[in-house]
């Protein structure tokens, strides 16, 4: 899928829509060229996250790191 296709795009912003219901992000910021600025915690740093393949490589990290948690609880 290129980098910035429109089903990357619409992909990314449904996936930052589930980190912010889900609260794996505080709060997050789209600018006008796609970049998402986003804040884990009120007081924590802010994140540059360079397109929509950053946000979906962290939805890849995430999806790991809770598939690896729920095998540690079995």
């Amino acid at each position: 899928m290129p980098e910035n296709s429109a089903s990357a795009i619409a992909e990314a912003d449904a996936w930052m829509d589930v980190f912010l219901r889900y609260r794996f992000v505080h709060t997050a910021v789209q600018d006008a060229h796609g970049q998402w600025l986003i804040q884990l915690a009120p007081s924590s740093a802010v994140y540059l996250l360079d397109g929509p393949q950053e946000v979906l490589e962290l939805a890849r990290n995430l999806q790991e790191i809770l598939a690896e948690t729920d095998q540690d609880g079995r």
